[in-house]
């Protein structure tokens, strides 16, 4: 099978037909017959990965969304078109998967949190107070959670009543 032209085709992916789509001068689609949403992409630097396109709201007048499930050589195709059905069977739960990520990406990280603590969160307090609050943020706060969003932060270990 001849897949090194740069046009989109519908085909059954497998190992296979993912070791032979080659690069091309443009990026190209491979969309898979088996599931519908579900392909591959082909980077002109010869770089693979799958994903998952859906429309929200569903019909065509729907918003046209695109998930990335992950590369080639750290997914196998199969692995890739579970991972796409979940997806799928997520959105048609009323789910927005690429919008979750978004979401959780435009969330504010604690080392955000932190600094706008220090900007307005402050009044009132006194200079030695504030001078120990930046000391505990610097050493201990953000070295240890500042790249976490701050949902993601939770008590640990749970306290025992």
């Amino acid at each position: 099978m001849n897949l090194d032209k740069a046009k989109t085709r519908v085909v059954l992916i497998s190992k296979e037909t993912v070791d032979a789509a080659k690069p091309a001068s443009s990026r190209y689609v491979i969309w898979d017959r088996k599931l519908k949403g579900f392909g591959l992409r082909v980077e002109p630097s010869g770089g693979k990965s799958y994903f998952v396109r859906y429309r929200l709201g569903g019909g065509r007048r729907g918003v046209l969304r695109q998930f990335k499930i992950g590369a080639h050589g750290k997914l196998t195709p199969e692995q890739a078109r579970r991972e796409a059905a979940g997806k799928l069977a997520e959105v048609e739960l009323g789910g927005d998967p690429q919008g979750e990520k978004a979401a959780l990406r435009a969330e504010i990280s604690v080392s955000e949190l932190c600094d706008l603590y220090m900007l307005d969160g402050v009044d009132g307090k006194k200079a030695s107070t504030l001078r120990i609050d930046k000391i505990r943020i610097d050493r201990h706060i953000k070295p240890r959670l500042g790249r976490m969003r701050a949902s993601e932060v939770t008590q640990w270990p749970a306290p025992e009543w």
